[in-house]
């Protein structure tokens, strides 16, 4: 219905469409849905065009937004819950000022408005954003899965970020160290793997087998993988301690006192002067001494479980906490910016696919605008360098964020790139499944009155037509 003078108020409140022409009463536009600025009636078919655009806009969003929420509760869920592996609030706050920020640019994207009219149709909607979450949720574990349980990407030249392989391997050369000891000598010249020392043990023969094995087994460390400095690189400081002072040692510093003790003295370096570390394990200083035969010299710890795990070698470096070694912080580190880098952009692409989910073509099939496109680059730039470079191990060792370099870099963006084609064939079967075709359905079951609240999607009979127009407003 359309209008401007003051007696056709009451019908353009009551209409399913009130629509207000230029120069129209004050009581016309204020009772009316829509009102013109122009001169004619040509320019509806714009409004409702721009109208429709401006909607599918939003729908494309509110799918881009679903989606990336499922994808974020689910993936980090999981590997919080499977691999006992902890993201940074911080990068969930990067990604959502990078991402969220500067995704608002689609406000001006370039859209195909549909022919008829559309809804939110929430079925879809959902169904369409958790089905792209969950698919993306699955690329990112595998990724994770891969570069944390194997070898798989160590080929193409880049760091070896399987702790598990390393600790076993690690765990194999010292066992096989102990066992030629313990057959060339006793026990009592090499101790227990674990640390521990016989009380009737000669303490000088233990320290230096304990030095030459540690010095062979980072000599063929360094043969297969890095060298032993870059395995400091970019590590946190240790916070969480009982030393004099509320002192925070570097990670390199603790690693120098744990030979130091498991060494009896003999390597590594002591924090504050040298002492005799049998005596004081014998005493209980910082271990766990039951009066066994046995002298737990960093608590039941080996070198291995220190260097590529969680340990409480000594409770006044660790706090009586499951302290993280040098090893596995910086590969967890490593990887920490990998898996954030591979969640920006795989993250924010899928806008690519969101936006042709109403048209139901392949995402490359139609352009976007330069604003958006802009927009991409400029934020997947910026969570490349932060991922390539990292933050030099803030904000704890937990959870520490250490730069991936440029082969992790180049493997994030091709990942993303294969994960990415796939969406379209999950946007298709949804669309198949739940539309049969896209833009040939209608789109209400049921007649809306745009903002009437006695008649708010209800249904219109003629009925109620002819008394609703006979009433006085």
């Amino acid at each position: 219905m359309t209008g401007d003078g003051v007696n056709d108020a009451p019908a353009l409140a009551q209409a399913d469409i009130g629509i207000a022409v230029d120069d129209a009463t004050d009581a016309a536009r204020a009772a009316a849905d829509i009102v013109l600025v122009s001169p004619g009636l040509s320019v509806i078919i714009t409004a409702i065009r721009m109208s429709r655009e401006i909607f599918l806009r939003m729908k494309n969003y509110a799918m881009y937004s679903i989606a990336m929420t499922v994808r974020i509760v689910f993936t980090f869920g999981i590997l919080t819950v499977a691999w006992n592996w902890y993201f940074p609030p911080i990068l969930v706050v990067i990604l959502a000022i990078l991402n969220d920020g500067t995704i608002l640019t689609i406000s001006k994207d370039n859209v195909v408005a549909s022919p008829h009219p559309d809804s939110w149709k929430l079925k879809e909607v959902f169904i369409s954003s958790i089905s792209f979450g969950l698919w993306l949720t699955l690329s990112t574990i595998v990724l994770f899965a891969i570069v944390n349980n194997s070898s798989g990407f160590e080929s193409t030249g880049v760091e070896n970020l399987c702790v598990g392989c390393m600790k076993d391997e690690c765990h194999d050369f010292f066992q096989g160290q102990y066992q030629t000891c313990v057959m060339e000598n006793n026990a009592t010249g090499c101790g227990e793997m674990t640390g521990s020392v016989p009380q009737a043990a000669s303490v000088s023969d233990v320290g230096a087998f304990r030095e030459s094995a540690i010095n062979a087994y980072w000599t063929q460390y360094q043969e297969k993988y890095d060298s032993r400095s870059k395995l400091f690189e970019d590590l946190a400081d240790v916070h969480l301690n009982w030393l004099p002072n509320d002192a925070k040692p570097s990670a390199e510093t603790a690693y120098n006192q744990f030979v130091y003790s498991y060494t009896l003295g003999v390597g590594g370096e002591a924090y504050e002067g040298d002492y005799d570390v049998f005596n004081a394990a014998q005493l209980g200083k910082g271990v766990t001494f039951i009066g066994n035969d046995e002298v737990p010299i960093t608590n039941e710890v080996s070198f291995c479980d220190y260097v590529w795990g969680f340990s409480n070698w000594n409770s006044t470096w660790t706090r009586d906490n499951e302290m993280i070694g040098p090893g596995i912080q910086r590969k967890e580190g490593v990887l920490r910016s990998l898996v954030y880098l591979q969640v920006s952009i795989s993250g924010q692409a899928l806008i690519f696919v969101t936006r042709t989910a109403g048209s139901n073509n392949w995402f490359f099939a139609e352009k976007p605008c330069n604003l958006l496109l802009i927009a991409f680059v400029f934020a997947q730039v910026v969570a490349s360098v932060i991922g390539w470079i990292g933050f030099g191990g803030y904000p704890t060792d937990r959870i520490a964020v250490i730069g991936c370099g440029g082969g992790y870099t180049l493997i994030a963006w091709l990942w993303a790139i294969v994960w990415q084609f796939p969406l379209d064939l999950i946007k298709f079967t949804v669309n198949y499944i739940l539309t049969k075709n896209t833009y040939a359905s209608k789109a209400f079951t049921e007649r809306i009155n745009a903002g009437h609240p006695t008649m708010t999607h209800s249904v219109v009979t003629n009925t109620q037509r002819s008394i609703r127009a006979s009433r006085t407003v």
